[in-house]
């Protein structure tokens, strides 16, 4: 974008007022002020104020009256504050990195104090506050959502609502990637091509923003950097796994998307069957025949380039064998690591655990679950605990921690700090632009459950969704000041527990949109450079929800994850989730829905326990991983993810309840 506009975004959400002046000989939008009253039993009243900018500001005499005349407490008084700013979508176009282009920036809120050059606005927080649209790529549609999910990284004192439109990128030249897709049949059902997405070596993903034009998959980003390209490609027999290319550089001649997607996958299984020889593990024979098949056909699709439906057809039976391999080599590691693990111990090498619900369980529940499970994740939640400023409710924490105890199960308390949509208590909101207050909120709470368990809770999830947010108005640097803030907070508190944070979403997919500046690992790896005592972390794999769980994707894809996490050195928990019914859950969270299809089978209760069968022994054969974790238990009590309990709700065991008490076994012989 053109400096000027630079200039004059970069002052008004970040900057003085006093930059504004010299940049812009037209007023750049306008400042307006205004009160709401509305009456229980007459017509709302509204009064409105404005200044041109950037030519002139509220002094602070007009300030003063404006407070005097709005500063009136009483349950119909609403007040507001709004700053405008109009600049042409093309002109903004360079300056986003996310997937749409901001048209207008509206900055809301009630007044706050006049104390700096910049006026600071916080978040509406009137019932009146405007719904912006957000343009939902995966079905086609618009849906309404929350201003807060347009926040951008803006300082704090300031909430940015943005009304956004398809980001329009050069057609030729940099930053655009083209495949080919044969045969087009494919994309009369294939929805999660729309989350498909660009990385860089590093495995940072870059905004991407995806267009299909006829038979071609064109990925348009800001940059021209090789990359890899990421998709969920259907595969006979193994759904619509995660399958990546090789590092590729920008060409005009579109690539076949399915030979780079065989290249990238054979390449990788090589890679690894190689690094595990070398550390003498036993490649089984089926894997190598496997392998050689995959190859072949690989070489016969590159040399048939020429008829694009011919080589790609080659290709997508490669792939077919290539994850036929992948599956073989990775269930040969399992089986191998596991049989030492237990050789050296007898016992499991991770500890097997589940997340109980908010309430006492029953006397059936409580020995369903003690009977299974080695570990307990109790929830420590300050928006069930504090609900009320000052009013703190323990006695159901008491009642779990207690039942733990009994049956000497390992209990796991938190997440104390919950950073997601919705996480935080309602009567944190006035706070949320005042980073300084609040981080002695957030710090209080946590310094309070601590001291409160010393010596009964040696493990605590400090915090949770910090790599994501969605709490409240907080910036991802603020989200990351506040994590930091409360593992001191903890250590301090008590310096014998051992402190986790939790990431989910650990592929960084949510990074496509542009609205994230860190990778979940670089948002990890900069807490653990802290040195605040990080003992690891908690991942969360929940497969098959959108818009905040993960893509289906395979063994293969599992262990590369878990391989690349072990780099910071730490444990590393994990938490799974899984569906068992595309059918309705009236006690989830009703922002999230099951994605179909979910892996390589319909959605079903013998689809979520072969899948229970099928990771669970990877995760724990992981030396890296010491806790593996069930979301949540029953399907009867409030949870977040949809039908992904091992009870029904009516407190019958689904068929992934035995698949997990297969899991107490696994690795004897």
């Amino acid at each position: 974008m053109n400096a000027v506009a630079h200039g004059c975004i970069r002052s008004l959400v970040g900057g003085g007022w006093g930059d504004l002046t010299p940049m812009m000989s037209q007023p750049l939008g306008t400042l307006g002020l205004w009160t709401v009253n509305e009456p229980r039993d007459g017509p709302s009243v509204r009064s409105q104020d404005t200044f041109p900018l950037p030519q002139q500001r509220p002094s602070r005499h007009e300030m003063s009256e404006y407070h005097h005349r709005t500063d009136t407490p009483g349950p119909t008084q609403y007040r507001a504050a709004f700053l405008n700013i109009n600049l042409p979508a093309d002109t903004l176009a360079g300056h986003t990195q996310s997937s749409a282009a901001e048209s207008r920036l509206n900055i809301r809120g009630p007044p706050a104090r006049f104390s700096h050059s910049v006026f600071p606005i916080p978040r509406a927080r009137s019932p009146g506050s405007v719904q912006t649209r957000q343009f939902a790529k995966e079905s086609g549609e618009v849906r309404d959502r929350p201003p807060s999910a347009f926040r951008s990284n803006v300082q704090p004192g300031y909430d940015l609502q943005v009304e956004r439109r398809p980001l329009v990128l050069p057609e030729d030249g940099m930053g655009v990637m083209r495949f080919l897709i044969s045969p087009t049949e494919l994309l009369a059902d294939w929805p999660e091509i729309h989350r498909a997405y660009v990385s860089g070596f590093d495995r940072h993903v870059f905004p991407t923003q995806v267009e299909i034009s006829g038979n071609l998959l064109v990925c348009r980003r800001l940059n021209s950097d090789s990359g890899k390209l990421h998709v969920a490609f259907p595969v006979e027999g193994f759904g619509r796994p995660v399958l990546s290319t090789s590092s590729l550089r920008e060409r005009e001649t579109p690539y076949l998307l399915a030979l780079e997607l065989a290249r990238g996958r054979i390449a990788e299984l090589r890679d690894q069957s190689a690094v595990w020889e070398q550390i003498h593990m036993v490649i089984p024979d089926e894997f190598r025949e496997a392998e050689r098949r995959a190859f072949r056909l690989l070489a016969q699709a590159s040399a048939d380039q020429d008829d694009p439906e011919q080589s790609s057809r080659l290709a997508r039976e490669a792939l077919v064998e290539a994850c036929k391999a992948s599956d073989l080599l990775l269930r040969a590691y399992t089986d191998q690591r596991l049989a030492i693990s237990y050789r050296a111990t007898e016992n499991l090498p991770a500890s097997l655990g589940c997340g109980l619900p908010w309430g006492l369980p029953d006397e059936q529940t409580r020995e369903q679950f003690c009977s299974l499970f080695q570990a307990a994740a109790l929830p420590i939640e300050w928006k069930r605990i504090e609900p009320v400023e000052g009013q703190y409710q323990w006695e159901i924490v008491d009642g779990l921690l207690d039942c733990c105890v009994e049956h000497r199960q390992l209990p796991r308390g938190g997440p104390l700090i919950d950073l997601g949509t919705g996480g935080l208590p309602g009567w944190l909101q006035p706070w949320e632009n005042d980073i300084v207050n609040m981080q002695s909120f957030v710090c209080d709470w946590v310094e309070t459950a601590v001291s409160r368990y010393m010596g009964r809770i040696r493990l605590w999830e400090v915090s949770a969704y910090g790599n994501s947010g969605g709490a409240l108005a907080i910036s991802e640097e603020n989200r990351l000041g506040l994590v930091a803030r409360t593992l001191e907070t903890a250590g301090r508190t008590d310096d014998d527990a051992q402190l986790f944070i939790r990431i989910d979403q650990p592929w960084g997919d949510y990074q496509a949109r542009g609205q994230h500046r860190l990778s979940p690992f670089q948002f990890a790896d900069a807490v653990v450079r802290s040195n605040l005592g990080l003992a690891g972390v908690n991942l969360e794999l929940s497969v098959g929800y959108r818009p905040h769980g993960c893509l289906s994707r395979d063994m293969f894809s599992f262990s590369r994850l878990i391989d690349d996490w072990s780099r910071l050195g730490i444990q590393l928990h994990i938490t799974l989730a899984f569906p068992s019914s595309l059918a309705t859950d009236p006690v989830a969270d009703d922002d999230l829905e099951v994605a179909t299809p979910v892996w390589n089978q319909p959605c079903s209760e013998e689809a979520q326990a072969e899948w229970i069968e099928t990771f669970v022994p990877l995760l724990m054969a992981k030396p890296a991983v010491t806790g593996v974790y069930w979301n949540h238990f029953s399907d009867a009590a409030p949870h977040h993810f949809p039908n992904a309990g091992l009870l029904r709700p009516d407190g019958t065991t689904k068929l992934a309840y035995n698949a997990m008490q297969c899991q107490q076994h696994i690795g004897h012989g």
